[in-house]
């Protein structure tokens, strides 16, 4: 009879924990802006910024940054930093920042995501690793290399 409620008990455990980790990856997700499952597909259009917010605004912007050809990018990235608009945390598109043609946005990008890093790790290392090892070959500001072998100290 033990051994009965011991083995329910390990299953209950399992279970248990196989829910936790599939929640958290719907947390990941939703905090990362993909899709989500129903329970906090829910919650997404709750927080979405109120229209015509300078939240809202924003995050129009980025939107259009991600669909952005490579000039228009430049174009519009440069106007967004020039403007004072707060980076985003998001990695693929702070990756393409650092394609920027700008030495100065390309530091103020690093300085970004030096503290990104510090938090947690990047999801996908590879593409920023190779554009920093890019980078440190066309660099000219010595705080560019500065910043690039922080972060390459912190990504190990």
């Amino acid at each position: 009879m033990t051994e009965r409620k011991k083995s329910a008990s390990e299953r209950r455990a399992q279970n248990q924990a196989s829910a936790s980790a599939a929640y958290k990856k719907e947390l990941e997700k939703f905090f990362s802006g993909q899709e989500v499952s129903g329970r906090l597909a829910n919650l997404k259009d709750e927080l979405k910024p109120e229209e015509g917010s300078a939240e809202a605004e924003w995050l129009a912007e980025l939107e259009g940054l991600r669909k952005a050809d490579f000039r228009g990018f430049v174009k519009d990235a440069t106007a967004f930093v020039r403007a004072g608009k707060k980076l985003p945390n998001d990695e693929e598109l702070l990756v393409r920042f650092l394609d920027h043609p700008s030495e100065s946005i390309t530091i103020k990008t690093l300085e970004h995501i030096v503290p990104i890093l510090e938090r947690k790790a990047w999801k996908k290392p590879a593409p920023l690793k190779n554009r920093l090892t890019t980078l440190s070959l066309a660099a000219e500001d010595p705080k560019t290399h500065a910043l690039i072998a922080q972060i390459e100290a912190i990504l190990g």
